[in-house]
């Protein structure tokens, strides 16, 4: 969110801008405005700017929105890639008419609060929810790719939604804490360490995080809904984009 001291600037700026554009248009040689004409106009574009400052926000407001409709856009192109990676978690029929990819870290509390929707979607029966690791807090928390790790790894041994749920529920991750918590889920500790340090698991983490950057997708959660790119937990969107999928 933008703060009132940068907003403050824009907003000047972006009147300055404004200003300096009008007398640009005016002075072009082509012009037959005297400078009587060009001063006066001037005048009037200040002083609307200055009595009416909310056309500013709105405009500032309209470019984020075509920005971000952009930056989706460009997100979109590659949904396909996303869909042919192989060994991809999931949950639900492979033809299903929804599918939702999921982009999460451990360590980061809007997936975590984001879990119980995701869950909730991933048990329809005409979803089909595919779970995306995607350790971008690892050089803050040092934890996210560990646990990213244990959780492909869990699913060698079928345990992957297990794993997926406990870890999300879980917080101040550690090594230690997350083999407990694979202990916990019935999972073979000693098979899952190693596992987690095969060249497999490794090389698949490696391959998604490649995509994700050259998708430019490095932020969490994130998602894909039938093809459209939603960032953040906008739950309300998501819920937009599920009730035009299904009719």
């Amino acid at each position: 969110m933008l703060n009132s001291s940068f907003f403050k600037t824009t907003i000047a700026g972006a009147a300055i801008a404004l200003t300096s554009c009008c007398a640009q248009a005016v002075s072009e040689p082509t012009s037959e405005i005297s400078k009587k004409d060009k001063a006066a106009l001037e005048k009037i574009v200040h002083e609307y700017i200055v009595e009416n400052p909310e056309v500013i926000i709105e405009a500032l407001q309209a470019l984020e929105a075509k920005e971000e409709l952009a930056d989706a856009k460009r997100k979109e192109e590659f949904y396909p890639a996303f869909l042919e990676m192989e060994n991809l978690p999931s949950l639900g029929d492979e033809n299903a008419p929804i599918t939702v990819i999921e982009f999460f870290d451990y360590n980061c509390g809007f997936c975590k609060r984001s879990t119980d929707w995701a869950l909730k979607q991933a048990n329809e029966k005409d979803v089909r929810f595919i779970f995306v690791e995607l350790p971008v807090l690892d050089s803050g928390s040092k934890t996210s790719a560990l646990a990213a790790r244990a959780a492909l790894a869990a699913n060698n041994q079928g345990k992957y939604i297990e794993m997926h749920i406990a870890l999300m529920k879980a917080n101040g991750l550690t090594k230690g804490r997350i083999l407990k918590i694979a202990e916990n889920e019935g999972i073979d500790v000693q098979q899952l360490s190693t596992d987690m340090e095969s060249a497999k698991v490794y090389r698949q983490l490696d391959d998604i995080m490649k995509l994700a950057q050259k998708a430019d997708i490095m932020a969490t959660p994130s998602f894909y809904l039938n093809g459209k790119f939603v960032s953040g937990a906008n739950i309300p969107l998501l819920e937009k984009h599920l009730r035009e999928a299904r009719g």
